[in-house]
């Protein structure tokens, strides 16, 4: 049994693969799509991998639905061998139950937990994007106000002082009291 990554009868024809080595090996030729195509079989490849395992770790018994939708948004460019050593990753971190969650995916890995994150940059850039094309703002207009809603924002926290919110904006207070000027924004205190 043989795989390839790349269709191998156009490689004979550039004499990049070997004719002979092809004619051996394309006798019965299965073609399985990469896993970002077959989104549906994830839960039952979760369980699968998770039982080639149970010599080592806990015995898993499902898979969280939330878990299920998360995994099916991604690309897999490693494909399913990624999906398999993932889930060694996740039985290693898990620290009890039967069941394989979002949890145990974010604790492989600190950039698998990064990338289970919303963008919350990406949904305010899309949110005042459609503000700018519904109120016809210009882009100017549209920064000075989200400033200003960062501003207030900040202010409204309630838990930090103007020195404490210029350190956290890395300005000074100086700064930040001309910004809040500027947009006539006032607090006491």
């Amino acid at each position: 049994m043989a795989a390839s990554n790349q269709p191998l009868l156009p490689l004979v024809t550039e004499n990049r693969f070997r004719s002979d080595l092809y004619h051996r090996l394309n006798v019965v030729k299965l073609s399985l799509p990469p896993l970002r195509e077959r989104a549906d079989d994830i839960a039952a490849l979760l369980i699968s991998f998770a039982a080639r395992h149970t010599d080592l770790y806990e015995v898993i018994t499902s898979v969280e639905p939330d878990l299920v939708r998360f995994l099916q948004t991604q690309t897999f460019p490693g494909n399913v061998r990624e999906l398999e050593h993932a889930v060694e990753r996740m039985l290693f971190h898990k620290a009890s139950g039967t069941s394989l969650t979002l949890a145990d995916w974010n604790a492989q890995s600190p950039a698998s937990a990064a990338a289970s994150q919303p963008d919350v940059f990406l949904e305010a850039g899309t949110k005042l994007w459609n503000a700018i094309i519904q109120d016809g703002l210009s882009y100017s207009d549209a920064m000075n106000r989200l400033e200003a809603k960062l501003l207030e924002a900040a202010l409204e926290s309630g838990s930090c002082t103007r020195r404490e919110i210029a350190s956290r904006l890395q300005t000074s207070e100086r700064s930040l009291y001309y910004r809040l000027r500027s947009h006539r924004i006032v607090r006491i205190g």
